[in-house]
């Protein structure tokens, strides 16, 4: 036994169920992505794509680097992502002016076209009822649970100072 009283056979537990739940996210996330991926098919898109029009619709002033965080994704990513997303007409990028700086043309706008939004518009009927067939393989219970993960991960837990019990889906944290 360690002289703080945990056993590192606990920590190699603990450690265990990290990995089964990130790997249970990954698997959640992965078939999220197939199911925006067929419904955004018959559109000529991907689920990436649907997710920032989707993002670009619902935030006003979308800029490159606030996509880029909203998807977890890098700025080169993201250039590649707005290139296709321009060249089939559903976004365009307007150099934002700004009144302190009026010659400074770096800041860039995203924002839909009238094809983007017509599209947008289309496709949410599609994937809500996509996704919701896939949340109906959920309990309510875990989905709380799970909507509860972001609270949970908190910065601190990020920086490996994880001084927490495993993780009870259906039970709450103490």
């Amino acid at each position: 036994m360690m002289p703080n009283g945990s056993t590192e056979t606990g920590k190699a537990s603990d450690a265990l169920r990290v990995m089964e739940l990130s790997t249970a996210i990954t698997r959640l996330s992965t078939a999220r992505n197939q199911v925006l991926n067929r419904v955004a098919a018959p559109f000529g898109l991907t689920a990436v794509q649907v997710m920032a029009l989707h993002h670009v619709s619902a935030t006003p002033a979308s800029t490159p680097s606030t996509l880029a965080r909203s998807l977890e994704v890098d700025s080169a990513s993201v250039t590649r992502l707005l290139d296709r997303l321009e060249k089939k007409g559903m976004i365009q990028r307007a150099a934002q002016e700004r009144v302190d700086r009026t010659h400074d043309r770096r800041v860039i706008e995203i924002v839909l076209t009238e094809r983007g939004n017509n599209a947008i518009r289309e496709l949410k009927s599609h994937w809500h009822s996509a996704l919701s067939q896939l949340m109906e393989a959920f309990k309510q219970s875990e989905i709380h649970g799970l909507l509860r993960l972001p609270e949970l991960c908190n910065q601190d837990a990020l920086h490996l100072a994880l001084d927490c019990k495993p993780l009870s889906v259906t039970e709450p944290r103490p």
